[in-house]
């Protein structure tokens, strides 16, 4: 029996490469308040990709 499952768990961290200026920062704010600000446009690491495991009952992680 399955304690814990885990299926398809995808996890990515933005990069920053270096300083933005202000000009930059503001239309990539509004941008996320409209919701499109999660388009892979390279400056994503994907640390998870497609990663599924499941702990069944009296084992350890």
């Amino acid at each position: 029996m399955a304690v814990i499952e885990f299926e398809n768990v995808r996890k990515a961290y933005r990069r920053q490469w270096g300083r933005g200026s202000l000009r930059d920062a503001i239309p990539q704010l509004f941008g996320r308040v409209a919701g499109r600000g999660g388009k892979d446009d390279g400056s994503l690491l994907w640390a998870l990709d497609g990663v599924s495991f499941e702990v069944n009952e009296g084992e350890t992680l």
